[in-house]
């Protein structure tokens, strides 16, 4: 069987991938400079955008299921992340800063979770809609490897999370199961 790379990643992917690397070298040489209590409205306001884009597209073709389906993928997502950052929390594992969040809940910035839902909403409206193995995997490699560096490079320089009994590739890991999990509800559950 011939993949053709084409057929991997579509052109808007790799668009994606380039705004959102820009983003991240971005954030990583100004965000030292700017107040943190900015960093999270910074990464919220692009996610918003980018819900907006893809909801608006995704309404024209009539994707009324795909928007649906999309939703409870980025509501997923928010327990995911309120799961597993309460337990990293009260595990001892890794905290995240509540100084700059205008509400925590259980150990997540209220920002990091409407970033969550906006981010992961957009990102499943923009996959391809027939579900591929070496897609997915790929998706899930990229996504946990922006995940762990934004953990490693942005968000721990700048004190707003701290690890304490974690090494690199624990994040990694949570990323990928995390991922490979919303592929699975995207694709298999919510058919």
């Amino acid at each position: 069987m011939k993949i053709r790379f084409n057929e991997i990643f579509k052109p808007q992917i790799i668009k994606l991938l380039i705004i959102f690397s820009f983003f991240a070298i971005l954030f990583w040489l100004i965000l030292p400079m700017l107040p943190p209590s900015s960093f999270w409205f910074m990464l919220l306001i692009p996610a918003i955008v980018w819900f907006y884009i893809e909801l608006k597209n995704n309404w024209k073709d009539r994707g009324r299921h795909r928007i649906k389906k999309a939703l409870v993928v980025g509501i997923v997502l928010v327990v995911f992340n309120l799961v597993i950052n309460y337990n990293g929390s009260v595990m001892g594992i890794y905290t995240i800063s509540s100084q700059y969040s205008l509400l925590l809940i259980y150990g997540s910035p209220i920002e990091l979770l409407l970033l969550s839902f906006f981010g992961a909403t957009a990102w499943f409206l923009h996959l391809h809609k027939k579900p591929n193995l070496l897609r997915s995997i790929i998706d899930v490699i990229i996504l946990s490897s922006l995940g762990t560096i934004a953990e490693l490079f942005i968000l721990s320089p700048n004190n707003l999370m701290t690890y304490i009994n974690v090494t690199w590739p624990d994040p990694f890991l949570t990323y990928a199961i995390v991922w490979s999990s919303l592929h699975f509800v995207y694709y298999k559950v919510l058919e």
